[in-house]
């Protein structure tokens, strides 16, 4: 009935955290339903590996950020119904009686245009050590919002059925929060040879991220450098390096930092060698090597001669 009669406040958004679900938000907004269905907030609540690090929901501590009344109050306080959808649009939209959003829209029920959806104000709550690293980073990192890069825009109608008909495209942000082309752009590899110290580096900069790669904490999540060194002899038994950053042990990346793995070559005879970097990330501990995501790549060639002979 909501999409016949836009314009009017045919729609109320009841007063009170029960007021309003998360299924009469997906009846008119289902392209954006989708794709929250879709995100890593969906399931903040239900994935089997929230479930086993809070020994079965034991550690109350973690569930205001993980299924919150609103993540819009000081302080969070643990949603005690309809838990099973995390963090869902009500969690971060429905604030008393009102939807709240980025933009002033025409709406079928009351929506009230909030700053805070144009600042890292909306992120703050869960993440907040994340929007403190990108507030401490220079520019231009500094000057980006968290959706800039998390929820990008794209140009759409809000709502479906006959609003479409009756209402221009508007732009919004996706919310699926997608990070796979957000690492493949984070970070840059560049290696290096010298031949008088014998050594080769391997240098990881975060070029993308306006936070600290990797960022967070919780679930211990990783960037791995991994370096292979092959000979061009067949036969020969590849050489593996490792290096891994993590904001646990102070070893992430800040902003337009950067992380060397120096690798030196020891060998009598000369040799053909060709690196293989490859940058991994692990969003958790629990993520095998096979699973973990290729942030970047690069092949690079190199021949080794040893010293000359002292006489």
């Amino acid at each position: 009935m909501a999409t016949f009669l836009v314009g009017f406040r045919i729609l109320e958004v009841e007063s009170g955290p029960k007021g309003t679900s998360n299924e009469t938000c997906a009846d008119c907004h289902r392209s954006l339903y989708r794709e929250w269905q879709a995100s890593g907030h969906a399931g903040s609540y239900t994935s089997p590996l929230f479930q086993k690090r809070t020994n079965g929901y034991a550690r109350k501590d973690c569930l205001p950020c993980h299924v919150p009344v609103t993540s819009q109050q000081t302080p969070l306080t643990t949603r005690t119904w309809s838990m099973d959808t995390g963090v869902d649009c009500v969690s971060c939209h429905v604030l008393r009686d009102a939807v709240r959003g980025p933009y002033d829209v025409d709406s079928a029920h009351r929506a009230i245009q909030d700053p805070r959806f144009l600042d890292n104000r909306a992120c703050q709550q869960c993440h907040g050590n994340t929007v403190l690293e990108a507030r401490e980073a220079i520019s231009p990192f500094n000057t980006k919002t968290c959706q800039s890069c998390h929820m990008p825009i794209v140009k759409r109608h809000l709502a479906s059925g006959l609003y479409q008909l009756l209402r221009k495209k508007k732009k919004s942000g996706r919310h699926d929060f997608n990070l796979t082309q957000l690492l493949r752009g984070a970070a840059k590899l560049s290696l290096g040879y010298d031949s008088v110290s014998r050594t080769l580096a391997v240098t990881v900069e975060n070029v993308g991220a306006g936070h600290k790669m990797p960022t967070g904490s919780h679930g211990a999540p990783t960037v791995k450098l991994v370096v292979f060194l092959e000979e061009s002899e067949p036969g020969r038994p590849v050489i593996t390096r490792e290096m891994a950053f993590s904001n646990r042990d102070g070893t992430a990346i800040s902003p337009k930092g950067a992380g060397t793995l120096e690798i030196p070559i020891r060998r009598a005879v000369p040799v053909s060698y060709t690196a293989h970097a490859r940058l991994l990330f692990f969003g958790n501990d629990e993520v095998t090597r096979t699973a973990a995501e290729v942030m970047a790549q690069q092949d690079y060639h190199f021949e080794y001669y040893p010293p000359p002979p002292e006489y």
